[in-house]
């Protein structure tokens, strides 16, 4: 019995595409990597860097580019469109008109094509695009996912373990909300170990500017673009 091939396809290979194809290979979590955006020479370009880097990876991957029909046989689809550059405002909002129309346009041919995989959708603004292509794409509940407020909640892990010296991987703290600047820190699901913060705070060590932060995890996003 053949094995099935385990395939993404990722529309959309700036940035944020382009990283995320490379970590389905070094991962190993893919077999085939499909490669869709506008720019069809910048499809070309990845498709080739990434291939030139198979063999250092820890199992064999072949990229490929394509266009939205040759999606419909992929497990998941990672959308990524977008364009930074119209955040320049402070507002992750910014990228609205231009990923709606980018989104409402390319879903729909996809699922013509026959697709009937996940997708989980990273452009921005995160929530709003998501719901789009719940509804654009007519997939079950659960089929469509937004990576919502998982980056940010990397952020504070990582703000707090700049503060206290800890182990990032020794607590558990996640944000809650939009991707956006209305999200909040849920302080009392906080553990450390498996204590709640509210039982550590005797502690000197455990005692942190919370307001301090809440804000550098909201605004990390803006020092990584800037």
């Amino acid at each position: 019995m053949a094995i099935k091939k385990r395939m993404v396809g990722i529309v959309g290979v700036g940035h944020v595409g382009a990283h995320v194809a490379f970590n389905l290979g070094m991962m190993g979590i893919a077999d085939e990597v499909l490669l869709c955006d506008l720019k069809e020479s910048k499809v070309t370009s990845e498709v080739q860097d990434l291939n030139d880097a198979v063999m250092y990876m820890p199992n064999h991957v072949i990229y490929k580019a394509s266009d939205y029909a040759g999606l419909k046989d992929c497990d998941v689809i990672v959308n990524a469109v977008g364009d930074i550059t119209l955040c320049a405002s402070g507002s992750r909002d910014g990228e609205l008109e231009n990923s709606v129309k980018q989104v409402a346009d390319y879903v729909p041919k996809v699922m013509a094509a026959g697709f009937h995989g996940l997708f989980v959708s990273i452009t921005n603004p995160c929530d709003v695009v998501a719901n789009l292509i719940a509804r654009k794409s007519g997939l079950p509940k659960g089929h469509v996912m937004g990576t919502g407020t998982l980056l940010d909640s990397s952020r504070l892990i990582h703000a707090i373990s700049g503060q206290t010296g800890l182990d990032s991987r020794g607590f558990t703290a996640f944000m809650l909300g939009e991707h956006g600047n209305s999200q909040i820190v849920p302080w009392s699901q906080m553990t450390f170990y498996g204590k709640p913060l509210s039982e550590m705070e005797s502690d000197p060590k455990f005692r942190f500017d919370k307001e301090e932060i809440r804000e550098r995890t909201i605004k990390g996003g803006w020092v990584t673009y800037s």
